[in-house]
């Protein structure tokens, strides 16, 4: 310290008559960083000791960080405070997947849930449903005994099958299987279906001309629940022999809705014998 008793730190400037005063504690070291806390105290056995344990994955009692308060009066012992790892702390990054977030989560023994959402989604393979991952409630440094939630937004439906059968009046009867994937109950579905024809080229309704139409089903359906819902002479075209689903808006008992767009799956009949089908040109 200097003669007014201002505590000097290395690099310090003073005047050129200035009175320091040294006070050194034996068995002082450099550097205790990483040691573990009972080796460190060795190092200063001479010094009064205080010990803070902070949150950190290092393991417990690990030395982070040393503050050395160096006293006025002489004979007085320097106090020396250690700030040691708790072992409590988990680093936890930043996920881009669901995959890599449980497989993380569980090598580190973190504790995680799931948490599903149902908002618009585009992109869906309708047979096998869709999801994305959202996010995740906490990342950095944590105590290793906090719940993670992971969010994912997930469709609430997947169509198994989608048939047709041609009717007494040449109207398309058509059907479709799909089950509620989500976690809550669904009341009514409307499903925006194209046709196509042998080729692959759209079927026009002879009445509407256009190869769109939307299918309404009302079947209340519980989570996990399945239906093959009906529609007698969707369109009238005896040409029909493809039938695409291009999106579906699903509605909620909650009150929500959820609007999925699918990916290009679509089902052939036995009388179809183009290659492809391309039902989102917006020419149709």
């Amino acid at each position: 310290k200097d003669n007014s008793g201002e505590q000097l730190y290395e690099n310090d400037l003073v005047n050129e008559n200035s009175k320091i005063t040294v006070y050194i504690c034996k068995g002082h070291v450099a550097n205790v960083i990483g040691y573990k806390l009972s080796d460190a105290k060795k190092e200063y056995k001479d010094c009064t000791i205080k010990v803070v344990e902070v949150l950190d994955d290092a393991v417990k009692n690990k030395v982070l960080k040393v503050n050395e308060n160096y006293v006025s009066k002489e004979n007085q012992k320097t106090t020396v405070t250690f700030k040691v790892s708790n072992g409590q702390g988990v680093n936890i990054p930043e996920y881009s997947s669901l995959k890599s977030a449980k497989k993380d989560l569980d090598k580190k023994g973190v504790k995680y849930n799931v948490v599903y959402t149902y908002d618009d989604i585009d992109d869906v393979d309708c047979s096998e449903g869709g999801a994305e991952f959202v996010g995740q409630s906490d990342f950095g440094l944590i105590y290793k005994n906090n719940t993670i939630d992971l969010t994912v937004n997930k469709s609430s439906l997947s169509i198994s099958e989608m048939d047709r059968k041609i009717n007494y009046v040449d109207g398309i009867d058509t059907y479709i299987t799909f089950k509620n994937t989500s976690n809550q109950a669904i009341y009514k579905t409307v499903f925006t279906v194209k046709y196509f024809d042998q080729v692959g080229n759209p079927a026009n309704d002879e009445i509407s001309n256009t190869p769109t139409r939307l299918l309404k089903s009302t079947t209340y359906l519980a989570p996990g629940a399945s239906t093959k819902s009906y529609w007698d002479a969707a369109i009238y075209n005896g040409d029909v022999a493809a039938v695409a689903p291009v999106s579906a808006t699903v509605y909620f008992t909650d009150g929500s809705e959820q609007n999925i767009t699918f990916n290009g799956t679509y089902w052939y009949f036995d009388n179809f014998h183009g290659s492809s089908v391309d039902f989102y040109d917006d020419n149709y």
